[in-house]
C-alpha cells in the first residue's frame, strides 16, 4: 500500500474559497511591493529580516510596511469589500 499524505482537513470546495479570498486580496492591493512582501512573508516564509536586506531597509520598516498592509486589508474585510 503507497504512502499517502497526509489530510489538511480543507475539502476541496474549502481550498478553492480560500485561494479565492487570497486571489482577491492580492488584487485589491495596489503596490507590487505590498503584494511582493505579503507573499513572501506568508506564503514563501521570508522572515522581516530577509525582506529588509532585499529592499535595503530596516526590519522594523518592513515590519511596519506589513502591519499597515494587514489593517488596510481588516479595514476591507470589515467595511464588506474583501
Amino acid at each position: 500500500m503507497p504512502l499517502q499524505t497526509p489530510s489538511d482537513g480543507w475539502n476541496p470546495e474549502e481550498r478553492m474559497i480560500l485561494k479565492e479570498t487570497i486571489l482577491e486580496m492580492y488584487r485589491l492591493l495596489e503596490s507590487p511591493i505590498d503584494k511582493f512582501i505579503l507573499i513572501a512573508t506568508y506564503e514563501a516564509s521570508y522572515s522581516q529580516t530577509d525582506l529588509a536586506a532585499i529592499f535595503c531597509v530596516t526590519q522594523a520598516a518592513i515590519s511596519k510596511r506589513l502591519k499597515r498592509i494587514l489593517e488596510y486589508l481588516l479595514n476591507l474585510k470589515e467595511t464588506g469589500k474583501l
